[in-house]
């Protein structure tokens, strides 16, 4: 899995870049959206969201948030799936982009 590769000495630098480059670009997406979002509809504008949260967790809580959020999101592309192959919908559909990062911040940042 991605763990292991990116303890293992040898995919260790492919898979750092890997992760540079999604970095770049979600930086590069999110940058795109703000410059034109002022251009979108005020339904689409009001459906976006930029969220923060930081929480003391322990790692099993985290994990457990892990979860719970990939069900959520696994639940609604699953249904957004079933109501286009059903082509059940008169309401305009866009493609929509979802980041989710959990992580241990530094412990100079607690």
């Amino acid at each position: 899995d991605g763990d292991d590769l990116a303890k293992d000495s040898e995919t260790r630098p492919a898979v750092a870049a890997m992760l540079r480059n999604q970095v770049t670009q979600r930086a590069e997406a999110l940058q795109d959206w703000f410059q034109r979002s002022e251009d979108e509809t005020e339904r689409w504008r009001q459906s976006s969201i930029n969220a923060r949260s930081t929480a003391k967790l322990t790692a099993q809580e985290a994990t457990d948030l892990n979860r719970a959020l990939m069900e959520t999101i696994h639940e609604h592309t699953e249904a957004a799936k079933a109501r286009h192959e059903a082509a059940d919908s008169a309401d305009e559909t866009r493609q929509v982009r979802l980041y989710l990062d959990v992580f241990p911040l530094p412990a100079e940042d607690q």
